[in-house]
């Protein structure tokens, strides 16, 4: 039975009740309570989402499989009628031209008129149903890196967001469940030092040891003085005392490695 935020938006148990209840890609949309997981409030909008989206998907991939299925019959001429009513029609249809009608049969014409309609109509489903994938894996993808991020002290995901999107993939499984794989350089799926697959908070982790990607990521810890740790090229604060964005930050490290190298 596939998964629905609908259906599962209290978990009640402990953790092995909540992973055999929710899948491993959703779990960062909950959170812990007395009784036992509930989905989290600033994960409600793209639950609704993500229900929304694999409704459409199902009935999208019926509407398909009703296609093919109308194209095979077309194939077979059963639209037609039995092969005693085509002969019948046939028969009808020259007894008329017999008699000085000017009504003509073209049986190719109506077969390749039939078939281009529900071929057309097949095509339409099928990139009906890519735009939905699309969809709903950067759905699936964006809501739990920005929660993930989120944890990390970022806010604002613009920065981070194009370089997770290109590690990690929506795949299908052979239920049709869509799962969440974070892929290395050369495209294959990593594993987690946990156990199973690596996750997507264990990925923006990773990135925040990255010195690729550090300084985009809030400092950790003070200085003696109290003060926050000055980012790579200069003071975390602007000149006006103003906080810097990770955007400011990053430009600025890759700003004082440039310099360093020269």
């Amino acid at each position: 039975m596939d998964f629905t935020f609908e259906d599962n938006a209290a978990v009640e148990g402990d953790e092995d009740a909540f992973h055999t209840r929710v899948p491993e890609q959703f779990r960062a949309f909950y959170q812990k309570t007395d009784q036992g997981f509930t989905l989290r409030e600033d994960m409600a909008a793209p639950a609704k989402v993500y229900d929304g989206l694999r409704g459409s998907l199902r009935k999208s991939r019926k509407e398909a499989e009703d296609f093919k299925k109308r194209a095979k019959q077309i194939d077979q001429w059963s639209d037609l009628g039995s092969p005693e009513e085509v002969r019948a029609k046939l028969a009808e249809a020259e007894a008329r031209a017999l008699k000085g009608a000017t009504n003509k049969v073209d049986l190719e014409k109506m077969q390749a008129e039939l078939k281009a309609h529900y071929e057309g109509k097949l095509t339409e489903a099928s990139e009906q149903v890519k735009r939905i994938n699309a969809t709903l894996e950067s759905h699936l993808v964006e809501a739990v890196a920005v929660a993930a991020l989120a944890k990390q002290g970022i806010t604002d995901p613009t920065l981070l967001m194009p370089h997770i999107r290109n590690r990690v993939r929506v795949q299908e499984g052979e239920d049709g469940k869509h799962v969440v794989r974070v892929l290395d350089e050369e495209g294959a799926v990593r594993g987690s030092l946990a156990g199973g697959f690596m996750t997507i908070p264990e990925l923006v982790a990773q990135m925040s040891d990255d010195p690729r990607f550090r300084a985009a990521f809030p400092p950790r810890g003070t200085s003696g003085s109290g003060a926050p740790p000055a980012a790579p090229g200069g003071s975390a604060l602007t000149q006006r005392g103003v906080p810097r964005s990770a955007m400011q930050k990053l430009e600025a490290g890759l700003k004082a490695r440039s310099q360093h190298r020269t």
